[in-house]
This record gives C-alpha cells, sequence and structure tokens, in this order.
C-alpha cells in the first residue's frame, strides 16, 4: 500500500510521491526522473509543486505561471498506469532492493521505457519487470529453498497451529525474511497462517510479533471464530450427506425428514453465514491495525520496511 502525498509531473504526466519532487528544502517542477534528462525547471510551471511547496513555506523552483513550455511527453493512458506501478513498486520495496539497483540506475530504464515507443511489455511484477530491465535481482530475492522434509518437520513441530495467531496453519515463514538474511536454518523458521504470511510480508519478526502480542483477545477471538466455523462445516455436510441419502430412499418430495434436512440445512448455513461476517470483520481490522501499526514505525519509529515476500 502506498501512503504520502503524490504530486504530478507536468512534463512526463505521470502522478508520483513527492519526494520525488523534493531535494533539501526544494521543491522542483519536475520529477527526479524528468530531472535526469537535463531539462530546465525554471521552464516549467507546475501548479500541483508550486502550490504544496507554497502550503509548507519551502522553495519551489520552476515558473510561477504558466507560461509557452517546451512540448511535454505524450504518454498514453496505459503507458502511465504501468509506470507509475512500477516506480511505486520500487520505490516501496526494501531497502536491499534500492541497494541493487540505485536509483539513479534505475531512472535511466524508466526514461528508457517513457521513450519507447508502442505499449510497454511490463508485467507488473516487479522482480519479473527489473529482469526485463537487466537487474538481475531475482536470485537475491527468490532463495526459499526448503525441501519437502523440512516444511513437514516444521509443520509438525508447530502442530499445524499459526506462531503468530494461533489459528490452523501450514505456511513455514522466514522470521528474518529470507531475502535479507538467506537463512534457511531451522531456528530461522516458523510455522504461520496463510494470512499472518502474507501480512507479515517483510516485516520484522519481532515487530510482527510485538504487534500481535497487543491484540492477543483478537487472535483469541479469530481463533475461536475458526473452530466454531469449521464445526458449523461439519455439521451442514453431515446433513447433506443425510439429505442425500433419504433422498435416494424416498420418492415422495414432501417426506418429513426430507422437509427436517432441508430446514436444517438452512439453520445452519445462516448460522455460519453469520459467523463468517464477524469472522471477516475481525480479519479487517486486525489486518488494518497491523498494517497502520507498522507504517507508524516505518514514519516515526526508527523504519520498518513493506516489501516482497
Amino acid at each position: 500500500m502506498t501512503t504520502g502525498v503524490h504530486l504530478r509531473c507536468v512534463y512526463c504526466g505521470l502522478t508520483l510521491p513527492a519526494s520525488l519532487f523534493h531535494v533539501d528544502q526544494t521543491y522542483f517542477s519536475l520529477c527526479y526522473f524528468c530531472r535526469q534528462r537535463g531539462l530546465t525547471n525554471e521552464t516549467f510551471y507546475n501548479p500541483y509543486v508550486f502550490y504544496y511547496a507554497q502550503a509548507r513555506e519551502q522553495t519551489y523552483v520552476g515558473a510561477t505561471t504558466a507560461v509557452a513550455a517546451p512540448t511535454k511527453l505524450a504518454l498514453s493512458k496505459q503507458k502511465r498506469r504501468a509506470l507509475t506501478k512500477l516506480i511505486t513498486d520500487y520505490l516501496t520495496g526494501p531497502k536491499r532492493l534500492q541497494e541493487l539497483v540505485p536509483l539513479a540506475q534505475f531512472a535511466k530504464s524508466v526514461l528508457a521505457l517513457e521513450d519507447q515507443s508502442g505499449s510497454l511489455s511490463l508485467t507488473g511484477v516487479l522482480l519479473d519487470d527489473l529482469e526485463h530491465l537487466k537487474f538481475h535481482v531475482k536470485q537475491y530475492f527468490h532463495q526459499n529453498k526448503l525441501d519437502y522434509t523440512t516444511r513437514q518437520m516444521v509443520r509438525e513441530k508447530y502442530h499445524y497451529t499459526c506462531q503468530y495467531c494461533g489459528r490452523y496453519a501450514d505456511s513455514v515463514d522466514h522470521k528474518n525474511p529470507v531475502f535479507l538474511s538467506q537463512d534457511n536454518h531451522i531456528d530461522n523458521l516458523t510455522l504461520a497462517c496463510k494470512e499472518c504470511n502474507r501480512l507479515k510480508g517483510a516485516m520484522s519478526y519481532d515487530l510482527f510479533v510485538t504487534l500481535n502480542q497487543r491484540i492477543m483477545p483478537m487472535n483469541h477471538r479469530l481463533v475461536q471464530s475458526e473452530k466454531t466455523l469449521r464445526a458449523l462445516q461439519n455439521e451442514i455436510d453431515h446433513n447433506r450427506r443425510q439429505l442425500a441419502a433419504r433422498q435416494h430412499l424416498t420418492a415422495d418430495i414432501q417426506d418429513a425428514q426430507l422437509q427436517a434436512f432441508r430446514h436444517r440445512a438452512k439453520v445452519l448455513q445462516f448460522v455460519a453465514d453469520s459467523v463468517t461476517s464477524d469472522y471477516q470483520q475481525q480479519i479487517k481490522l486486525r489486518h488494518d491495525f497491523i498494517l497502520t501499526q507498522a507504517q507508524i514505525q516505518a514514519n516515526f519509529g526508527g523504519g520498518q520496511d513493506a516489501g516482497l515476500s
């Protein structure tokens, strides 16, 4: 999820994080990428940046009124969308990625894509697109080489229980992200439900554990809801089998036992839907809380990267 102020560049037309228009206490009319073209900021009037810099009482470098400017890039909507996603994914990736692919080098590829005729052959998957741009970084991020035996050993060690929230789990998770630690040792492995595995992403193990400890009552409620839903589903399946068997034994659609099974099916489904609705609401609340707290940590508490899983 991308957060923060975004501004539009008047040359390329991309809407990008304000940081790409900003150096020290100065805002520029052109984004970082367009400045790499050697264009003169004073030639372009960018009202988006102008008013933002003015409101923040910081210096603005650029024309302050609409002037006749050089021809601007005429990027298609598809190109703008694809390039914006590529740049955003790069900027919000882990620091390790930006160490491997410095911004100045990445910018050259972005400019080449902007100048490329026709549509772009970007997939929207950052690592694949960086490989296509000749940045061979996949090897640093795809190092999860655990064999089936190791995975099964971890599942049995933790009794198929998520070590973060307590629900059923079968996803083996690296406590410290493997693309940072290159550590597939058993001490760096734990078990997570699929939701926690996705939610943790590249968040540090200590931070994710700390945030979960702060909402243990919610996690306990999720565990109970999961057990309730599993029991209800077993009842629904059992009732369905009984209904099918009774239908096989009688041709009377008004058979009393058939009616009883049908009524029971409706009641069970009603209860299951109600529990599911509450369960999904609790999942969303937990999801939003953890991501919000992680973002606060990243902005004000020393930093945690949201990155590639």
